[in-house]
């Protein structure tokens, strides 16, 4: 509302909009940005030319097995299918709760700190950062955490607000 109340209020300002993600394949998504931004994308650089310029850093990935199967219920895989191959919400919140998983990333992390060197960590929830956090610093591994949460639903601006990690 703020961006669209400034486009109003002040009809000539220009305004940048960046992002990594600009186009959704959940539809339920795709609409707001192409409010704030009518005209649409203008401009795009790759990510191979954004590595290269040093902007970004080349991802390495590595899978590790942790052990723990999360069971789908019939509900659960059909608005597994329905979403694309988005996990349903119950799961990632079961997954983002799990001790002995969040443990294991921990454990994961300390035990390469060497060849991983700085590292950014994302996860699901906010409980989830700050329990990697917390486990993190007491291995003694220098850590903190930002969140970052877009909501179009759950209440007024100001219910929103009043929010604190603990609810």
């Amino acid at each position: 509302r703020l961006i669209q109340n400034l486009r109003m209020a002040y009809p000539g300002t220009y305004l940048l909009g960046l992002t990594a993600t600009p186009e959704y394949s959940d539809e339920r998504r795709a609409g707001w940005l192409k409010r704030l931004f009518p005209q649409g994308i203008l401009a795009s650089v790759s990510r191979s030319r954004l590595i290269a310029a040093g902007v970004l850093s080349k991802p390495h990935f590595e899978n590790a097995n942790t052990n723990i199967t999360m069971e789908l219920d019939e509900g659960d895989y059909h608005r597994w299918l329905a979403t694309s191959g988005d996990l349903p919400e119950s799961i990632v919140n079961e997954m983002a709760r799990n001790h002995k998983r969040n443990d294991f990333i921990v454990a994961t992390y300390v035990n390469n700190k060497e060849k991983y060197g700085k590292t950014l960590l994302f996860a699901d929830r906010w409980h989830q950062c700050d329990y990697l956090a917390e486990g993190l610093k007491s291995a003694g591994i220098r850590a903190d955490v930002v969140y970052s949460h877009v909501e179009t639903s759950g209440g007024s601006a100001d219910e929103r607000n009043r929010r604190t990690k603990d609810s």
